[in-house]
């Protein structure tokens, strides 16, 4: 065939480097179940964290380089949640100016959202008496900022500690200890969709009958980015598990939904006619039959 003859130890890295562009851009699914087939290899691939954590950690260098680009980058919320990500791995003595940029950015810009809550630990951790006085005012400014904050202290003296308890439940500085979902909305808001589609059919994969709230968080996650498919198959999967008839029958309204946008019309009508059963209901005997059964005579034809 006229190829040439290559050593195997470059006939071996070519191979291996194949098999590692093909996903996500090539996720191959099954075509029945839509789940995705298992990795044709045990090669060690970059954790999702990576790809997303990048960008932010080049904008935290560069805001600690030049302080001239701290509001252009804090202003644009995709690079400030990535930015705070990025702060959360990489804490230095220095970065408090930096965290009250971003935190101020982000209570006036978007209010009471995850990262706020991640700034503010961020900042607190420092204790700084003048920060306590600005977290408590933002806390008593709006309900939803005093929910987002519960258990602030009253006194500057216990900033530290309740940062540390709120850091040690929910952030820590290990990237690793993070579950991939953590970081499948970051990827999507960067632009990194199909790495993001790709992570979330893995962890639809792999999920079982003691994960309904994960689905119903992988239903919305997958709308959202477009694959009503992927979507359809999650919320079916949330509402066979649903105990709650109304969380059964609201699940079911969902995929009728989605069924329906997908163009799976007769589906969705089964899955609203499902929902209609269990909130309402079997529909009651037309009136000859209720009398028929009351007297206990022969059904009408």
């Amino acid at each position: 065939m006229g190829l040439r003859r290559l050593p195997r130890r470059e006939l071996l890295h070519r191979l291996q480097e194949s098999l590692l562009r093909t996903e996500p851009e090539f996720l191959l699914l099954n075509a029945d179940e839509g789940c995705a087939y298992a990795l044709l290899d045990r090669l060690p691939r970059p954790p999702l964290w990576q790809a997303v954590l990048a960008p932010g950690r080049t904008d935290l260098a560069r805001m600690r380089a030049d302080r001239d680009c701290r509001d252009a980058i804090a202003g644009d919320p995709v690079r400030r949640a990535t930015v705070l990500r990025a702060a959360q791995y990489d804490r230095q003595p220095g970065d408090l100016q930096i965290l009250r940029v971003l935190l101020q950015q982000e209570a006036v810009r978007c209010g009471p959202t995850e990262e706020l809550r991640l700034a503010t630990v961020l900042v607190a951790l420092h204790g700084e008496t003048q920060d306590h006085a600005l977290l408590r005012s933002l806390r008593e400014s709006d309900p939803d900022f005093h929910f987002l904050l519960g258990g602030f202290p009253d006194f500057a003296r216990g900033l530290t500690q309740w940062a540390a308890d709120w850091d040690e439940s929910n952030y820590g500085q290990d990237p690793h200890d993070e579950y991939d979902l953590t970081w499948t909305a970051p990827a999507r808001r960067q632009g990194q969709t199909e790495l993001a589609r790709a992570a979330l059919i893995r962890i639809l994969d792999d999920t079982g009958p003691c994960d309904g709230a994960l689905l119903g968080s992988l239903a919305n996650e997958l709308k959202i980015l477009g694959d009503l498919g992927q979507a359809i198959r999650a919320r079916r999967l949330h509402a066979s598990l649903r105990d709650d008839t109304d969380k059964r029958g609201s699940a079911l309204v969902n995929l009728a939904s989605l069924q329906r946008g997908h163009g799976e019309v007769e589906a969705a009508w089964q899955s609203l006619q499902q929902a209609v059963t269990l909130l309402d209901g079997l529909p009651p005997l037309a009136p000859t039959h209720q009398l028929a059964l009351d007297l206990d005579l022969p059904k009408p034809s």
